[in-house]
């Protein structure tokens, strides 16, 4: 666990010293290792550290984005509503991969958003977590919040219009 808390402050810490002034980005890009601690007993990083990890994802992206001024100006709060995830392959320890997170899709009042683990250019496992904004305790619409954020409404637009040009 302590690992885990050690990693959002080093990512927060990073976004501050280094990320902060880069402009608002439609997606986020981390470079993490899976170290021992990680890994369970057949050696492989465990399942339920993938999903700490995605968490850690998310609150980068929320950075990287620009998410978190909206929040705060809409004293809303992201949270998991649902999460699945595949695996395709392991991660070792000691092993270097990067976490994308990227907005999928915008709903009434839930966004979802990808999340890929790559080794070597190669996917060890895709997430999906759908995400709902609270305000004292309730959903709200996820318009309003995203409004100031045309880089994110215009990245899921475009995804959608490879995603359908690639199947047409």
């Amino acid at each position: 666990m302590m690992s885990v808390r050690a990693r959002v402050v080093g990512v927060i810490l990073r976004w501050l010293a280094v990320e902060r002034g880069r402009g608002d980005q439609p997606f986020s890009r981390l470079s993490l290792r899976c170290w021992p601690w990680d890994c369970d007993v057949f050696r492989h990083m465990n399942n339920a550290r993938y999903l700490s990890i995605m968490d850690l994802g998310r609150w980068h992206f929320i950075l990287a984005t620009g998410l978190w001024r909206e929040f705060k100006a809409h004293h809303a709060l992201p949270v998991a509503a649902r999460v699945e995830i595949d695996f395709r392959r392991s991660i070792k320890p000691f092993e270097s991969f990067i976490l994308e997170t990227r907005q999928r899709k915008v709903g009434t009042k839930s966004v979802v958003v990808s999340q890929t683990f790559l080794v070597d250019g190669q996917i060890a496992a895709v997430g999906l977590v759908t995400l709902a904004f609270l305000t004292r305790g309730r959903a709200v619409e996820v318009a309003p919040v995203l409004a100031a954020l045309p880089h994110l409404v215009d990245s899921e637009i475009d995804e959608l219009r490879t995603e359908s040009a690639a199947a047409g």
